[in-house]
């Protein structure tokens, strides 16, 4: 169980990740500015 918890929160921030970057593109922000703002929900679903 311990092995698909580490494997799905890998899976998690991979799509943060590529979310964020889909959010840069369309909004022109830099990666960390969003990141920033909307880190704490992504914190909260992990």
């Amino acid at each position: 169980m311990a092995e698909v918890i580490r494997l799905s929160s890998r899976v998690l921030i991979f799509a943060d990740q590529r979310i964020i970057g889909e959010v840069c593109r369309l909004d022109d922000r830099s990666y960390a500015d969003v990141r920033d703002e909307i880190g704490h929900v992504l914190s909260a679903v992990h």
